[in-house]
């Protein structure tokens, strides 16, 4: 596409958890109401947006007295029904006789197996699916940024999907181990601009001693995963520019990460709380990548500027 921005609208996410292969739009009702989920959660969960994370005695106050505590019980009412009218809706197909794959069918013919109650596996879903709308949508969008603002990178990566894939047919996933380029595309995209750069907070199970500063069990830890995905140290001395040939090695292929960051970043978090999804993340946007570039060549136009540090954040996922 040549001229602005654009966003990539994937229904992976939606196949992929409820098997809606019709969904074909960001304003499809189902949709929508999930991105509501979504944002309603990335707003609560900014560190500092109630006063109980920062007075933990304020959990005790009463409903009545605390208006907090009355939108979230009503609005974990109304989220519920819509996660678990979704959840039935397969429910009622697989009963049916239909057999098509998707993570909620599978939930559903082995919810004993996974000891949840059918809420549990209905939220379950739900979070999959939402979890990763959002994160995807915003790393395609910086990756669409990336791309105008370092054009050769658009070029390396067209010239190996013709020698890969050619004219005459899609990319598929049978073509990821040929495509190093895309997939390092996707470790920088991660890399350069973290959907959450400040991570999830974390909370110390034990009292620990780093580097002289004492942190008490109990302890809530924020990590800057934007420095550290920008440490010169590990990712070189142009870390703060988009550079997916860092993750390649000398035969161009995928290299390892190094220790720091296995993944070649530590988007996905790390320990307990590590995204269970980083596979199916990483393969959305592989695919989404690569259909992009097949299809289209992204342009700015000539008097357009481009101010990437002067893009906004939003929230959790920028």
């Amino acid at each position: 596409m040549t001229g602005g921005l654009f966003i990539v609208f994937s229904p992976y996410g939606e196949v992929t958890v409820y098997d809606h292969p019709t969904v074909r739009s960001e304003q499809d009702p189902v949709v929508k109401l999930i991105n509501e989920f979504g944002q309603r959660v990335g707003c609560a969960a900014y560190p500092g947006a109630h006063l109980v994370e920062l007075f933990p005695w304020m959990r005790h106050i009463p409903s009545r007295f605390a208006k907090w505590k009355r939108d979230a019980e009503t609005w974990y009412k109304k989220d519920s029904a819509m996660f678990e009218g979704l959840f039935n809706t397969v429910k009622s197909r697989i009963e049916e006789g239909d057999n098509r794959p998707s993570l909620t069918a599978t939930l559903i013919r082995d919810v004993e197996g996974h000891k949840l109650s059918m809420r549990e596996a209905a939220w379950s879903a739900g979070n999959l699916y939402n979890g990763g709308a959002d994160t995807t949508a915003a790393t395609m969008a910086w990756w669409t940024i990336a791309i105008l603002a370092y054009p050769e990178t658009q070029a390396r990566a067209h010239a190996e999907l013709d020698q890969v894939v050619g004219r005459a047919r899609l990319p598929t996933f049978a073509d990821y181990p040929r495509l190093p380029y895309i997939r390092a595309m996707v470790k920088e995209a991660l890399r350069w601009r973290p959907v959450g750069p400040i991570g999830m907070p974390h909370q110390s199970v034990e009292d620990d001693w780093y580097e002289g500063m004492f942190i008490p069990k109990g302890a809530i830890c924020i990590v800057n995963m934007w420095h550290l995905n920008r440490d010169p140290e590990v990712h070189g001395e142009d870390a703060a520019h988009f550079n997916p040939s860092r993750h390649l090695d000398g035969k161009g292929d995928v290299a390892p990460g190094p220790r720091e960051a296995k993944e070649g970043h530590i988007t996905y978090g790390f320990g307990r709380r590590a995204c269970v999804a980083r596979r199916v993340a990483n393969n959305s946007l592989f695919i989404d990548i690569a259909m992009v570039l097949w299809a289209s060549k992204i342009e700015r136009k000539k008097d357009w500027s481009l101010d990437v540090d002067g893009c906004d954040d939003h929230g959790l996922v920028v």
